[in-house]
């Protein structure tokens, strides 16, 4: 899954975090992330870890003022 954020010094940390979450976290370009969930492979549901990501998109910004965060369902 792919993360786009709007301020890219936010990323760093934005990784960091994600990755402290026990998620596979990678900074792409200027403005991307990109996220894998190692037990997504096990039979979980995709949908979940959509949501799951969502959550924490949306709890990361409440932290962030001024960063949003845009999610994608698939790596792009």
């Amino acid at each position: 899954m792919r993360l786009t954020v709007n301020d890219p010094l936010a990323i760093p940390g934005l990784v960091a975090a994600l990755r402290a979450g026990e998620c596979v976290a990678e900074a792409v370009g200027d403005d991307g992330v990109d996220v894998l969930f190692p037990w997504l492979g096990g039979g979980s549901d995709a949908r979940q870890a959509l949501v799951e990501l969502a959550f924490f998109a949306r709890s990361w910004e409440a932290l962030h003022p001024g960063v949003q965060i845009r999610l994608e369902s698939a790596v792009a």
